[in-house]
């Protein structure tokens, strides 16, 4: 049976199935990368508008992934994010969200951890420098 899209399903990172443990998702011919920091605060970033993306290590296994669009600057903030960065490539990530630190303990070694997404306006990062 084939399910339709449906206006009143949940988040994506809510649906029931979803591991707790989950904080990010891959998926082809998304159109769009939601994020979900942790506030609950969601935004909704189309891939045509996607620039950039930088991944770096920052300091003791943590990494930084920086996204880029023309009114946004995203950075993510975890451990071992190069999934991630490896689903930005063919532009499969589909959403992100921060991982609650009583799940974070309980991930395995090998599973990317995301502890914290930041949105800053493109004209807010003006504005500072």
């Amino acid at each position: 049976m084939i399910k339709s899209s449906d206006a009143n399903e949940p988040d994506p990172a809510e649906r029931p199935g979803t591991r707790p443990g989950k904080c990010w998702h891959r998926e082809e011919g998304t159109q769009t990368i939601r994020m979900i920091t942790e506030d609950k605060k969601k935004f909704t970033f189309p891939y045509f508008h996607f620039v950039r993306g930088c991944l770096e290590d920052i300091e003791d296994g943590k990494q930084l992934l920086t996204l880029n669009f023309p009114s946004d600057t995203v950075e993510i903030r975890g451990r071992r994010l190069d999934p991630l960065d490896k689903a930005l490539d063919d532009l499969s990530l589909a959403w992100v969200r921060v991982l609650p630190s009583r799940h974070a303990a309980l991930a395995p070694a090998d599973f990317g951890i995301v502890t914290e997404i930041v949105v800053r306006s493109t004209e807010e990062k003006e504005e500072q420098v």
